[in-house]
């Protein structure tokens, strides 16, 4: 048995909390606060069913939608039926949080994000780091990211007046972004929108502010949906790496093992940018590398995350379609709508088949 501080309480960290404790191992967790973090929030209905089976948790607010519309700026798309749910980050950051105290795990809201000097008064002989993008993570993990492996989202989340639309969620692929935009529906015209894209395929003035509204104005000119302007906006950075492997699990500092659990590691899906359940399935990853004495075995853990990782969203044609889609190939925009035409029942049928928070089997 040991103690573990874990430092980030979103999907990861509590991962990590729910499947160390599950072992045997006391957790403390330390968030600095309840928030709806800026991304999409989707998940599959595969993950929405198992947190009610397997651990109680009932998203109420999230919603289905009919179809999923994978389309260009000019209008051309695909449609499949809906594969995910579109929840808030706020209901389900809520949720969880609620669980570990059911649990009786420490869970620590501390008002403000710790310092790494203060993370240190805290840290246990291994500390779990799922801080995500972010500073803390650069000085604990001493990860640099290639600005080719970071994407910068912007999205909007929230209830829009005089809103119409059909009951779909959308993507729509964009060039000039190296990136996407989405729609998410939810219940009582409540709206997911964001546009993500890699950094380093930004001009120096490039306003993140004017393509969102660009992207509405192709969302009502081409898709016919009735969306007002200046909806306020929030931004996040995100890493996306291809090969996630260049990059090592953790770091030892003053005598601390820090060992990184899902965006901190970049474990999002190449592609579609979905880190919730890659998130999830690292804590579990982690928590099956730790010995009964508690102590975890980083190369275990690695090897775990890349078995793993590989099934769900790190195979050939992932890797493939990714690298393509961040090439700077004319007409790229049409190579990947072809792809996505051809490709995405496939991809979204492996990823069902192979879930990301059952995928364990593959030990």
């Amino acid at each position: 048995m040991a103690e573990f501080t874990i430092i980030g309480g979103n999907v990861s960290g509590i991962a990590a909390a729910l499947y160390l404790t599950e072992k045997g191992h006391t957790v403390t967790l330390y968030e600095h606060r309840i928030w709806n973090k800026p991304c999409g929030s989707a998940i599959s209905l595969e993950f929405k069913e198992y947190l009610y089976n397997e651990w109680g948790v009932e998203l109420n607010e999230a919603h289905q939608g009919k179809y999923m519309i994978i389309g260009l700026p000019n209008g051309n798309h695909v449609e499949i039926e809906s594969p995910f749910v579109a929840t808030t980050r706020l209901e389900l950051q809520e949720k969880l949080l609620q669980l570990l105290k059911e649990k009786d795990i420490s869970v620590n809201i501390t008002g403000k994000r710790l310092t790494a000097t203060e993370v240190m008064e805290v840290a246990t002989p291994q500390t779990i780091v799922a801080t995500g993008y972010s500073k803390l993570t650069h000085q604990l993990l001493q990860r640099t990211w290639d600005p080719k492996d970071v994407a910068h989202v912007v999205r909007f989340d929230g209830m829009v007046k005089n809103a119409e639309y059909p009951d779909n969620h959308y993507i729509i692929i964009d060039n000039k972004v190296t990136g996407y935009g989405w729609l998410f529906v939810g219940d009582n015209n409540h709206l997911n929108i964001g546009i993500g894209g890699e950094e380093r395929s930004l001009p120096h003035n490039f306003s993140w502010k004017a393509y969102f509204d660009r992207f509405l104005s192709i969302l009502r000119e081409k898709y016919h949906i009735k969306i007002e302007d200046d909806l306020p906006i929030q931004g996040w950075k995100l890493p996306l790496p291809v090969n996630k492997w260049k990059y090592h699990v953790s770091y030892v500092h003053n005598g601390i093992e820090f060992i990184g659990v899902g965006d901190a590691l970049g474990m999002a899906h190449p592609i579609l940018g979905a880190g919730i359940e890659p998130g999830w399935l690292s804590g579990w990853c982690l928590a099956e590398a730790t010995d009964e004495k508690g102590h975890i075995d980083t190369k275990k853990y690695q090897k775990l995350l890349r078995k793993n990782i590989k099934i769900t969203s790190g195979r050939r044609l992932d890797i493939f379609l990714a690298t393509m889609m961040r090439s700077r190939l004319p007409y790229k925009n049409l190579f990947a709508y072809y792809a996505l035409k051809l490709f995405t029942r496939k991809m979204i049928a492996t990823m069902r088949k192979h879930h990301w928070y059952k995928v364990h089997i593959y030990n």
